[in-house]
């Protein structure tokens, strides 16, 4: 690869998500003849290390954002805004001094509203073009996100463009300059899970800011106890809570072959209604229980399009996990519902253009 083709791929360290997504973004370029440069914080930064141990990864300013298990998510946002804001001019400062340093052909920030230059052609990944919330408040913070927005030389949505997509409304738009690049998922091309051998019933994924994992990994662990069967534990961490045994064996998320492994063979997935956590479901076309965070508008939002859509079960309520489960086991699932993703060459091809190839 030639040394002067590298590109700055800047990652929220708003759990895994944005790290696992980016994975696909970053073999792209990699298959274009470009050298990524990789930023992130936190879990991301050392799945990333893990992942990609040969290329350079540089810790940048995270945004730390954090929820309270008694305070509304809307409010608890609401009350970190503050916060969040200092970050974005935190990150801004960072990579104005970084690129005093050294020179980068494109920037592109899976989220990172503070990671562009006016003399870089810079490119935001973001699947929320569209608030899920209703009323002043609502358009009061679409106004924000579409300033927040104006800055990138580009929008790269992580879906397929009309209404039969992934992310439903939430991925539409009346901006400019966007391009529609498809879900990405680690798991990309993976069928290898229609085949597979079911040794376990339930593989859970956790993901998301804490405290809310380690919730949501106590409440799990307590309800597979009580679940027939052999299960699998994704902790989203690294290290898990609890220790494996002969029924609830537990890991980190930090292993995408491992997880994939584990998905193949399992008969059902639980896992946040987080985006990233989605199009890896849909690439593996898996049955899957989708329970959001409680109070995050984007998700409950998610979990019933796709239950609506796709025939996925949308779990309102950790108490109900059991009984969900017992009939969902039960219940068919059509992976042929699921939207057609654009091809690996048609996303690479938009990257290429972009970035002047």
């Amino acid at each position: 690869m030639k040394a002067d083709r590298q590109v700055l791929v800047c990652v929220l360290d708003w759990g895994l998500g944005h790290a696992t997504r980016c994975a696909v973004i970053i073999k792209d370029l990699q298959a274009l003849e470009y050298t990524p440069v990789l930023a992130a914080h936190g879990a991301a930064f050392f799945w990333l290390k893990e992942n990609f141990p040969q290329l350079e990864i540089i810790e940048k300013p995270g945004y730390e954002v954090s929820y309270s298990k008694e305070i509304p998510f809307f409010i608890d946002v609401f009350r970190q805004l503050p916060k969040l804001f200092s970050r974005i001019k935190e990150e801004k400062k960072w990579l104005d001094e970084l690129l005093e340093k050294r020179p980068f052909q494109a920037i592109i920030s899976d989220n990172c509203y503070g990671c562009y230059h006016h003399t870089i052609p810079s490119f935001i990944i973001t699947h929320q073009t569209q608030l899920p919330v209703k009323g002043l408040a609502g358009k009061m913070a679409q106004k924000r996100v579409n300033k927040a927005l104006a800055p990138f030389d580009a929008v790269l949505i992580p879906d397929v463009a009309g209404d039969l997509n992934f992310a439903g409304a939430l991925s539409h738009h009346q901006l400019k300059k966007v391009h529609y690049i498809g879900a990405l998922s680690r798991f990309e091309g993976d069928d290898s899970s229609i085949h597979a051998k079911k040794s376990f019933s339930v593989c859970a994924l956790i993901s998301g800011p804490e405290p809310e994992r380690a919730y949501f990994e106590r409440a799990l662990h307590a309800s597979l106890q009580n679940i027939p069967g052999k299960h699998l534990l994704f902790t989203g961490s690294n290290s898990p809570l609890f220790k494996s045994t002969a029924q609830i064996q537990c890991f980190t998320l930090h292993e995408s072959k491992e997880i994939s492994e584990a998905v193949q063979q399992s008969e059902v997935i639980i896992t946040r209604a987080g985006y990233s956590s989605l199009m890896d479901l849909a690439s593996l076309k898996k049955k899957a229980f989708l329970i959001p965070t409680p109070g995050q508008k984007e998700q409950e939002y998610l979990a019933e399009f796709w239950a609506e859509r796709y025939g996925f079960t949308w779990v309102k309520a950790l108490q109900n996990l059991h009984a969900e489960i017992q009939a969902g086991l039960e219940r068919p699932f059509e992976a042929s519902l699921l939207p057609e993703n654009i091809s690996i060459k048609e996303r690479q091809g938009i990257i290429a253009e972009l970035l002047g190839q």
